[in-house]
């Protein structure tokens, strides 16, 4: 029982380090809103002077902030530049971010679904 417990506890370790090692793309980060209204209100009275309706996101080297709090968990590899992202609410959902051809970044919900959340322009 202790050899399986060590070898649970090694795999996670790993795992952590793993995960913390790796950063968002670089042409995924900095500020992303739904509308240009909310990225004028963002550039001039900061995020919290954004309206409840809009939703914004500022991805930095390993977090996203803002209507989506989130963590980097892997880059999905493919023809688009797809991340996905663990959710920091109770369930931990997974959601995948994905910058398509014309600049926008889409939101979905990762899975079969693949129900979209939001698309957003780079601010």
């Amino acid at each position: 029982m202790r050899i399986l417990l060590a070898c649970a506890l090694v795999f996670l370790s790993h795992s952590a380090l793993a995960v913390s090692d790796e950063e968002f793309p670089a042409r995924l980060r900095g500020f992303w809103t739904d509308t240009s209204e909310a990225c004028n209100t963002l550039k001039t009275s900061g995020p919290e002077s954004i309206y409840i309706d809009n939703k914004w996101l500022k991805i930095s080297a390993r977090n996203v902030l803002g209507t989506t709090q989130a963590r980097l968990f892997r880059e999905i590899p493919g023809g688009a530049l797809t991340v996905e992202v663990q959710v920091l609410n109770d369930q931990g959902s997974m959601v995948t971010l994905s910058l398509s051809v014309d600049g926008r970044l889409h939101e979905k919900v990762s899975g079969d679904s693949g129900r979209e959340l939001a698309t957003y322009q780079r601010c």
